[in-house]
């Protein structure tokens, strides 16, 4: 902030030099009593040319305080009370307020500090009433202060609700001291506060923060989850390894964090890819690491000397806010806040049950009081409306509660009102109609929170003991079922797509999307996508093919896929499929290097588990292949869309089919699609580690060093669903993007004249194509700086006009309209976007060979592969 210009007080982390104190533009303090605080302010607020450069910067300042609640009491403060709904003490609240008026209006308190009880209108959302009471405010403030004489006021701003009239007294300067986080204060109406203090937040001169967030620490923050955490001393004495090990394996896809020295080898516990072992940490910093820990573990071993121990870590972890699991130490026992389980299996038991206690109470909602159901009612059916049609206006609203699965919804809030009255025989009732009008079976103690829609309810099976956040999707024939009396708990924003089964005791963190018929079994992390297991459908449609039957096998490479595929694949009993699985994720590329050796054909077609083959089309690409020079054959992906709806995908699939087809009529194929692909085995060229775009680097890599030429066959078809995510659909254009300049790395030498039609090819459509954005840029502040010459004005009135068409696309699709103009502006910005972005990636290098599939159909991770033989 001192290199930004900005005056800083703080308080100093550590002793500081005998030279510290005013340093440039900021104020460091050794002590943080309020005194001293408060006096440094002081003085800085006081600082008339300091305020003036404030003044002269704009609202765009931040000043934060570390430590203190009062500055100085010779500051006049503006309070005000968070906004609440409406409730019974309002009244009451009203009376007070008349008495105060009518007492004294404006009343000392101290020889510099005044309070004035303004008369104010209570608006609860109305913006008549707001703009009244707004209006009446302010003018009761102005009086007050023409009336105290003030001359160039401070409005020192404490609470949101000032927002109504901060800036429009004729402040010199508007301060916002925030001292709470009034978003998570229980009773109030959060996005009316929320908005005040946006309002509040672009007006205030000078932002002042109470405290600093306290962030995870970086070793911590991206493990995948649950996460147990541990610090302390590792020896014989405190430390049983078979219980970490217990946990680790019962988690294989969380994580287990040990801090801190150890005196003992730590054994196999060390070598589990799950276990992070980072040795001795500042104890300052422990608070940063239990932040990203989901539980706490004491893993003593019981002996003598542990029962006579009074750990005290234990107090360490409950003061982070962390369930601690320990085995069965009496003084920890005693506490009576931890976990106790003695063994492995015990030890295990105990952590569960002590993540299912941070998940429900993270999860479950508060219970609404008795006015709620309605309340709750209407914004399922606005969160529904919102979901089918993009938006809840009246007409979509009224649509969407006559659709299927609304009158499921009503019934399940009625239903679990009437079991929070404690009125079972009425829930029941309620539960038995809900099955026979809306087709499903809810269980009457099933608790889920706001925004919970059922798109269908026909066959939606919910057990009476599931829990589950807000703004949970569910479509028809689902499962969310016990396993051993234990049942799932779902994370807010979840989706859980048509015929998907939940069983057991899972956890589906925040924003998890479970695809259609997927079965889910373990935990899924929040912002984790679950697909249903499409391979046994892959297997099928790949052994339908007219090729040869015994010249065929296919090899599946299971890239430490999580959705059956190991189990489904091992099943099969055809020989002519093999499995190859692999437990470290090392991305497609990986895959691809370790699984086309074990090959045993001279020609190697690879596909995607999610593309499905039309029977004749390995013949074609065989066909082809065995002509003389043809390195390797590409085949043609239709991208199908079961909804008939335009999508940019389908548009821009189409566009690229057309130039493949262009350049095979020129022998110029760039590369191929991994969708439908063949080369000779003794052609193929191992990728580079941690390559994006197997399809353009694999081929061209092996043009490169054996020569030949790339062909395109359209008669060579295969198929697969087009994204309808299209904000998914636009992650993987950027992951393109980024894997596009890094393949630059390795396909350089496709840029010689020497290449030919090759070389024209790539440069017009590959380079060319991917620095368009910035080439859009430059058209577009080129057009800005000649906009005085005609010409160049209507140039930048058509890029104008287009760009626009791209910004309301979005607005127009929700609407129920849809242009092709507006649809081709849409796709081609967003396309170029994602370029950009990408290129963004590549230049920081964040590259990763591995990634996650957009959600077509029920795409899966694993990659299918198939092999062929050439001769005959």
């Amino acid at each position: 902030m001192v290199a930004a210009g900005l005056p800083v007080v703080g308080v100093a982390r550590g002793a500081l030099p005998e030279t510290a104190g005013q340093t440039g533009a900021a104020t460091l303090l050794n002590s943080p009593d309020e005194a001293t605080i408060a006096h440094a302010v002081t003085e800085l607020l006081n600082d008339t040319q300091a305020l003036r450069a404030l003044g002269m910067r704009g609202r765009e300042q931040a000043l934060r305080l570390y430590g203190g609640d009062t500055i100085a009491s010779d500051w006049r403060k503006l309070l005000n009370s968070p906004p609440e709904k409406v409730n019974a003490r309002d009244m009451r609240r009203v009376a007070q307020k008349l008495r105060a008026v009518a007492r004294e209006r404006l009343k000392r308190v101290e020889d510099n500090i005044w309070t004035l009880s303004p008369l104010v209108l209570p608006a609860y959302g109305s913006s008549a009433l707001g703009s009244i009471s707004r209006y009446a405010l302010a003018r009761q403030v102005r009086g007050a202060m023409r009336q105290l004489g003030f001359v160039e006021p401070i409005n020192w701003v404490f609470n949101p609700t000032a927002s109504t009239v901060a800036g429009r007294l004729g402040e010199s300067l508007l301060v916002y001291y925030c001292v709470d986080d009034y978003l998570h204060i229980e009773g109030v109406d959060h996005e009316a506060v929320g908005q005040l203090e946006d309002q509040l937040l672009t007006r205030a001169d000078v932002v002042v923060a109470s405290t600093e967030n306290l962030t995870v620490a970086s070793e911590v923050a991206d493990l995948p989850g649950p996460v147990f955490g541990y610090f302390g001393l590792m020896s014989h004495d405190w430390f049983d390894c078979s219980l970490i090990e217990a946990i680790a394996d019962k988690w294989p896809q969380g994580s287990v964090v040990l801090i801190g020295k150890s005196t003992m080898d730590l054994g196999s516990v060390s070598r589990r890819s799950n276990v992070q072992v980072l040795g001795q940490k500042p104890f300052a910093e422990l608070p940063r690491y239990c932040k990203g820990f989901d539980a706490a573990l004491l893993p003593f071993p019981l002996t003598e000397l542990t029962r006579a121990a009074n750990p005290l870590k234990v107090r360490e972890y409950l003061a982070a806010g962390l369930p601690v699991v320990s085995t069965s130490i009496p003084e920890v026992e005693s506490i009576g806040s931890c976990f106790i389980g003695d063994g492995p299996e015990g030890f295990v038991q105990a952590a569960r049950a002590a993540l299912e206690g941070v998940f429900r109470k993270v999860m479950n909602p508060s219970p609404p009081d008795k006015g709620a159901p309605i309340v709750w009612i209407a914004e399922d059916i606005r969160a529904k409306a919102e979901w089918l049609y993009g938006s809840s206006t009246f007409r979509n609203t009224v649509k969407a509660t006559l659709t299927d699965g609304s009158l499921a919804m009503i019934l399940y809030r009625c239903m679990q009102q009437a079991t929070r009255w404690r009125l079972s025989p009425v829930a029941m009732v309620i539960g038995k109609l809900n099955n026979l009008l809306g087709g499903c079976v809810i269980g009457r103690r099933a608790d889920f929170g706001r925004r919970f829609v059922l798109i269908h309810s026909n066959g939606v099976v919910i057990n009476s003991s599931v829990r589950g956040g807000s703004g949970v999707h569910i479509e028809h024939q689902v499962t969310i079922g016990a396993e051993r009396q234990e049942s799932p708990i779902v994370g807010s924003g979840v989706f859980i797509g048509a015929g998907a089964k939940v069983i057991g005791p899972v956890r589906l963190g925040d924003g998890v999307k479970v695809g259609a018929n997927a079965v889910v079994v373990r935990d899924a992390p929040a912002g984790a996508t679950v697909v249903g297991a499409v391979i046994d459908q892959r297997i099928k449609n790949a052994l339908e093919t007219d090729y040869p039957f015994n010249r065929f096998e296919m090899l599946v490479g299971s890239d430490s896929s999580t959705d059956r595929t190991n189990e489904i694949v091992a099943d099969c009993e055809d020989s002519r499929v093999r499995l190859l699985a692999f437990e470290e994720r090392g991305g497609k590329a990986s895959v691809l290097n370790r699984v086309c050796p074990e090959a045993t054909g001279e020609v190697l077609v690879f596909s995607d588990a999610n593309t499905y083959f039309h029977p004749d089309a390995i013949r074609h690409l065989v066909a082809i292949l065995l002509a003389p020079g043809v390195l390797g054959v590409c085949g043609r992906l239709m991208l199908v869309d079961d909804k008939n709806t335009a999508n940019a995908d389908g548009v821009y699939w189409r566009y690229e089919t057309s130039i493949k087809k262009a350049e095979g009529q020129l022998g110029a194929v760039l590369g191929a699609n991994g969708a439908i692909y063949a080369i000779r085995k003794e052609h193929f060229v191992p990728l580079p580690s941690n390559t994006i775009i197997d399809d353009l680097v694999g081929p061209l890599m092996a043009k490169l060093r054996h020569g030949g030429r790339l062909v395109y066959a359209s008669n060579a078809v295969a198929t697969e669903e087009a994204a309808h995510d299209l904000r998914a659909e636009f992650r993987r254009r950027c992951r393109i993007g980024a894997g596009n300049f890094q393949s630059l790395e390795w396909l350089w030498p496709v840029l010689s004249p020497t290449r030919g039609w090759t070389c024209l090819a790539f440069f017009s459509h590959k380079l060319l194509r991917w620095v368009t954005p910035h080439l859009m840029i430059l058209a577009f502040v080129s057009n800005l700086w000649l906009a005085s010459r005609p010409f160049y004005a209507v140039l930048l009135i058509v890029q104008v006009l287009f760009y626009s068409a791209a910004i309301v696309g979005p607005r127009f699709t929700s609407l129920g309209k849809s242009w092709a103009v507006i649809r081709l502006a849409e796709m081609f910005v967003a396309m170029n976007i994602a370029l950009l972005v990408g290129f963004l990636r590549w230049l920081r290098g964040d590259l990763s060979g591995t990634w996650r599939r957009t959600a077509r159909g029920e795409a899966t991770s694993s990659i299918a592969l198939g092999a062929t033989n050439a001769d005959g």
